[in-house]
């Protein structure tokens, strides 16, 4: 067999398995690996075939064979990040895709096959410089724009998804999934209008799957209508019972809408109908714990362990543990999953969690600048390290950081927009706003707010001019104080400064009597507020007991540490408090038959 033969022949094995031929390919490649039994090809389109047959022994052991060859093939090395991604190796997938990736950094499918697999992993800044990479590359891969307008979509980076997505239906305007996408980060930013015309540009590309369902379902929610909400999410379980994303939406939409059901039992009742289904089993147990029934979720997880251990599993019942006040045992569970999950910051933020809930200060230390090192703004890593410091007795660290004292913590004042006499009778026309919009009949599950509701969406995004001059007054005070901060490029906040600011997300909250945020930080923030429209009398009446004002720097009571608050603001209409996003906040409790009606958002640079 010639040289020339031998090309002939590997030709002939891949046409057939293209063809769907695995078997009589690999009779071709037995009798070329006859007479070239070191041939590298060979080797590399018998491990293609036999993944094909679902052969996985031979499939791991062809594609070694192939690499022991030629160690320094890309295609081989990128094949073979595939096989293992498609197997749920992705640990080790991604570290094939990276090493091939060394040897050439220009191959784009090994670009692709990592960003798609780190999205899958949860590792959303390595799926974000893959995808980026392919936009490099290939300006013109609509693909690769939708897959980093994906991983940015995962960060909460809305604004840059929105653009990466345009950027992929502008490459190619029938990548209908690209469309969704875009409705989906445009709805969550408060453009329904906008949203629902890319739907209509899905559905003009031909696609009619569940997720434009699913898409026109969320628009409905935001929209306020509940019950098309609530009809489209049953439509899609009823026609396309394997579109999993359906249950948990139902089920947490039931939760906050109709509080008479038993949302659970829309989780409980597809699993069983699909028992060994992972997504399924982990919505269920999530939605348990978010639900306090702490006991249910960990028997799941137990259950789920013993079926299939990973360190993802043992991270979930660490932080069940934790829940639960089992700190020692979560400890060492959290140890054990971090060593093998040392990029994961969730997991990593969960230990951090425990560990300082045990009191051990100088290993919360430790993995809290991991995590900060992981991702400086992540807000929920400064509010850990503030608690740190504060524990271990750093108090000017602490004061840095949070600014306390008037630097960073403050109460602003709008003044009212034009068109209106006072700010009253601006109050009195947002009121008048925003009553319609609180539809719930219950907090949202998992939520700051207890005894109240909230508005879906982005209320910023919504057509109204009260809402929109609300906005626009608040942004024009959010200027003048980010202008009066000092400079200090050290600092996680002021780092960060910028004459250009943008909303993330607003919403306003209704609370009813012995209504109250929990303390909590704003993941999505750079600063946070809320602007107060109407308060019960008791707010202004009340200087002992403070019913109804926010407090600062206090950690959630779950957390169980003997620490106060820092600070009290007593609100008063037509003013907001703006503070830190890593900074924990609550609202105290208040007795009335009055409402407490506010405006909260977030806002990041640019």
């Amino acid at each position: 067999m010639t040289g020339t033969s031998v090309q002939h022949y590997l030709q002939q094995a891949y046409a057939l398995l293209s063809q769907g031929q695995a078997p009589k390919a690999l009779e071709v490649l037995s009798q070329t690996l006859q007479a070239y039994p070191r041939n590298a090809d060979a080797f590399h389109l018998a491990a293609l075939c036999y993944k094909s047959l679902g052969n996985n022994d031979q499939t791991e052991k062809s594609f070694k064979t192939a690499l022991a060859y030629s160690p320094n093939n890309v295609q081989i090395h990128c094949n073979y990040a595939n096989y293992l991604s498609t197997m749920g190796s992705l640990d080790g997938a991604i570290q094939k895709y990276q090493y091939a990736l060394r040897l050439d950094n220009k191959f784009t499918p090994c670009w692709s096959g990592l960003g798609s697999t780190a999205l899958n992993a949860g590792l959303f800044s390595v799926a974000e410089d893959a995808y980026l990479n392919i936009t490099k590359l290939q300006p013109n891969n609509s693909l690769g724009w939708h897959g980093l307008g994906s991983s940015l979509r995962a960060q909460d980076k809305l604004f840059d998804a929105e653009k990466a997505f345009k950027q992929a239906v502008s490459c190619d305007p029938n990548n209908a999934a690209a469309w969704i996408n875009l409705a989906v980060v445009q709805r969550f930013l408060g453009n329904l209008a906008g949203a629902t015309s890319c739907l209509n540009h899905a559905k003009q590309a031909g696609f009619n799957g569940p997720e434009l369902l699913d898409a026109q379902a969320s628009v409905a929610l935001d929209a306020g209508d509940t019950e098309e909400c609530l009809e489209l999410y049953k439509t899609i379980i009823r026609n396309t019972p394997q579109y999993l994303p359906a249950y948990d939406a139902l089920a947490r939409i039931t939760y906050e809408h109709q509080p008479e059901e038993d949302a659970a039992e829309i989780l409980q009742q597809a699993l069983i109908k699909n028992p060994n289904n992972t997504k399924l089993t982990y919505d269920l147990i999530r939605l348990l714990f978010e639900m306090n029934r702490h006991d249910e979720a960990l028997a799941l997880l137990d259950k789920e362990m013993h079926k299939s251990p990973s360190p993802s599993l043992q991270a979930a019942k660490a932080s069940a543990l934790e829940k639960m006040g089992n700190l020692e045992e979560a400890i060492t569970l959290f140890e054990a999953a971090i060593s093998q999950l040392p990029e994961n910051g969730k997991v990593r933020l969960d230990f951090v969690r425990t560990l300082i809930r045990a009191g051990h200060l100088d290993h919360a230390d430790q993995h809290v600048k991991k995590a900060i090192d992981l991702d400086p703004n992540h807000q929920l890593a400064w509010a850990y390290q503030g608690d740190v410091w504060r524990l271990m007795g750093n108090s000017e660290r602490e004061e840095w950081l949070h600014g306390y004292d008037g630097v960073l913590v403050k109460q602003l004042e709008i003044h009212p927009p034009s068109g209106y006499a006072s700010i009253s009778d601006f109050l009195k026309a947002l009121k008048e706003a925003l009553l319609p919009l609180h539809k719930a009949d219950k907090e949202p599950v998992n939520q700051s707010l207890q005894k109240g509701s909230q508005t879906s969406g982005n209320l910023f995004g919504f057509d109204n001019r009260i809402i929109q001059d609300l906005k626009s007054s608040i942004q024009h005070a959010t200027l003048k104080y980010i202008e009066d901060l000092p400079e200090d490029p050290s600092h996680p906040l002021l780092s960060r400064k910028s004459d250009m600011i943008r909303f993330a997300g607003a919403w306003s909250v209704k609370l009813g009597s012995q209504g109250h945020h929990i303390n909590h930080v704003h993941s999505r923030g750079w600063l946070s507020s809320a602007f107060y429209v109407d308060l019960p009398p008791i707010v202004n009446e009340d200087h002992h007991g403070h019913q109804g004002w926010i407090q600062f720097g206090q950690p959630p009571s779950e957390i169980e540490l003997p620490l106060s608050p820092r600070k009290l603001i007593m609100p008063k209409e037509g003013t907001f408090a703006l503070f830190p996003s890593y900074t924990w906040h609550g609202t105290i409790p208040f007795n009335s038959t009055d409402d407490r009606l506010t405006v909260a958002y977030d806002i990041v640079p640019g």
